[in-house]
């Protein structure tokens, strides 16, 4: 697993160097940006960290780079850092899944403690999508019959009040079983 990293994004260049001098002496490793373009260039979705980010910036706003980062997909927390937050901004980040909103100017302990926590919340992520992957990968090596046994033995291990959750997908006439309905 690779070391977290903060990705200050702050037009405001006082700002990404007194963040980064602050996370320097917590021994955290940061990344800084002017912009939401600037980052979205180096952007790789398996970055691991979190991303510290501006509201107001030229360009893409920060509201607009986390809906971006919403469709791209992203499991980067997002903690806000701004000198404008209000309370319709502060809804629509936490709608989106920000971690966190703080106001500038933000007590060190607070940004750093929120910081730690956006790591741990980071790591859980990349764990999870790694057992997500390999839990399709191996469902994906299954025959038919195999997963029409999984599918029976899981019925009656949660029962019928649990299939509201399923799917129903088809079986074609490839399958050795002919057609029929298998709710996965």
């Amino acid at each position: 697993m690779s070391t977290p990293i903060v990705y200050v994004v702050d037009d405001d260049a006082a700002v990404r160097d007194s963040v980064t001098l602050l996370l320097h002496t917590a021994n955290i490793e940061v990344k800084a940006y002017e912009s939401a373009n600037a980052f979205l260039a180096d952007y790789d979705p398996d970055m691991q960290g979190c991303l510290l980010l501006d509201i107001r910036l030229p360009g893409m706003s920060g509201t607009e780079l986390q809906l971006e980062l919403v469709r791209r997909g992203t499991s980067l927390p997002i903690i806000y850092l701004s000198a404008y937050g209000d309370v319709p901004t502060t809804v629509h980040a936490m709608k989106y899944g920000a971690f966190d909103v703080l106001t500038k100017p933000v007590n060190p302990q607070v940004l750093i403690d929120n910081v730690q926590a956006a790591f741990k919340l980071s790591a859980q992520r990349a764990a999870n999508h790694v057992a997500v992957a390999e839990a399709r990968r191996k469902l994906a090596l299954l025959t038919v019959p195999e997963f029409v046994l999984i599918d029976t033995k899981s019925r009656r291990e949660f029962g019928p009040q649990d299939e509201r959750r399923f799917g129903d997908a088809d079986i074609g006439s490839e399958s050795e079983l002919s057609q029929q309905r298998v709710r996965i």
